[in-house]
């Protein structure tokens, strides 16, 4: 599945939270760079498509629990 320019600005927006949090632990020097850097990691991935997007249910994700245990 490709995903269109839109629908990856929107993922970036919906990370942004996260990634400014992040950068709070960083020195000022290197936030912007840093900020940059991840936001094109970010895109280079979805773009690959290498994301797994099934993600499993809660039952699902209980047996397989159970599974990796025994």
């Amino acid at each position: 599945m490709e995903l269109k320019d839109k629908d990856i600005e929107f993922i970036i927006n919906k990370v942004q939270p996260k990634i400014a949090a992040s950068l709070s632990q960083t020195s000022p020097n290197h936030k912007e760079y840093l900020e940059q850097e991840l936001k094109e990691m970010i895109v280079r991935k979805l773009k690959e498509g290498s994301i797994d997007n099934k993600v499993p249910g809660f039952f699902e994700y209980l047996n397989s629990k159970k599974a990796r245990a025994l």
